[in-house]
């Protein structure tokens, strides 16, 4: 059997070369949208926090480089928050953002429905040049796949989850579709890249952005846990073959040059919208449409009849075309603001 086995390739090793290296693509985008997600949390607290200081100081408001001065201040708030480990510990810290988040939307609902203009007035469909952005930005809206399993973990009663997650998802989707809506019709073409940005220049409006930064910057810890868990593995022993530490101190070293990382990217890139769509764009379509979809035809050959195929297939082209223009679109996007704030 020896001898017949060297004529061919054996099939196992196929297999797990495949899956080794299906794994590792799944990782490496995972890597990309979770720690994409924390840069973009860094320029939205920037931008919001901007807005805010300038209610008390006008001239900082309009310092073309105020973001990013934020953004280097909340590196030590941020750092300091993420040095816990567990994410069941940040369990007080997410229940205060919720309830901060329901407050902000009230006050939200209640300033956007004060004098809302009919939706005749805009015209139907803002052309096709648009549709790359707003593929990105739609896909990054629901990439919350990256600590589904994580959260599922650290639940008391794990086999309550579908429900949860079940309950969450509709009315996630359900504020989406009211607020990009009611949001659009309210602003126009002059809606911001996040909604709290429209809100006008008054305390109570003041504090809805200082909420929802909260709520980010508690958010923020939670996408770190991903990146964290892909790489220690990976790091732990070179890290002790270099500095002699453990796999806790390991951890701690991991979770630090990230957040520098992803602060110096912010840094570089305070451009919120763009930020968003290029995302979106780059990995969220591949995690939401395209590697699904082939994984199951993979893994379940069994169930897959001629529609599903056809289905299958279309979503594989659909995410490959938003792929493929969003990331183009979003990359030329950044390139042509961060040429404007040079010149």
């Amino acid at each position: 059997p020896s001898s017949i086995s060297r004529g061919r390739p054996n099939r196992s090793r196929l297999r797990d070369t495949s899956g080794q290296l299906a794994a590792s693509t799944v990782n490496m985008f995972l890597l990309i949208t979770q720690l994409g997600f924390c840069c973009c949390y860094f320029v939205f607290m920037a931008d919001n926090l901007k807005e805010v200081i300038g209610l008390f100081h006008p001239t900082f408001e309009h310092w073309i480089n105020a973001d990013r001065f934020i953004i280097v201040c909340l590196f030590l708030p941020i750092s300091l928050l993420c040095l816990i480990r567990k994410m069941e510990y940040l369990a007080p810290f997410s229940a205060v953002a919720n309830a901060g988040t329901v407050v902000s939307i009230l006050i939200m609902f209640r300033y956007m429905l004060g004098n809302i203009p009919s939706p005749s007035e805009y015209d139907k469909f803002a052309g096709f040049a648009t549709l790359p952005a707003y593929f990105g930005t739609i896909v990054f809206a629901f990439e919350g796949i990256g600590v589904v399993l994580p959260l599922e973990n650290s639940m008391r009663n794990p086999e309550d989850f579908g429900f949860i997650l079940n309950v969450g998802m509709f009315s996630v989707v359900s504020l989406y579709l009211i607020f990009g809506f009611i949001g659009y019709v309210r602003f126009g073409d002059q809606i911001a890249d996040a909604i709290t940005l429209n809100l006008p220049n008054q305390p109570i409006y003041q504090s809805v952005k200082i909420l929802y930064s909260f709520v980010i910057f508690i958010s923020y810890a939670i996408q770190l846990y991903v990146p964290v868990q892909i790489l220690l593995p990976k790091f732990e022993k070179k890290l002790y073959s270099l500095m002699k530490i453990d796999r806790i101190q390991s951890e701690y070293v991991i979770r630090i040059l990230l957040i520098i990382f992803t602060c110096l990217l912010a840094i570089l890139v305070p451009d919120l919208g763009d930020f968003i769509s290029l995302i979106g764009s780059l990995a969220g379509s591949m995690l939401a449409l395209i590697i699904p979809p082939i994984l199951d035809m993979k893994v379940r050959p069994e169930r897959q009849t001629m529609i599903i195929k056809i289905l299958h297939y279309f979503i594989i082209i659909l995410g490959l075309i938003g792929f493929i223009t969003g990331t183009i679109l979003s990359i030329h996007n950044i390139i042509e603001n961060l040429k404007n704030r040079v010149n």
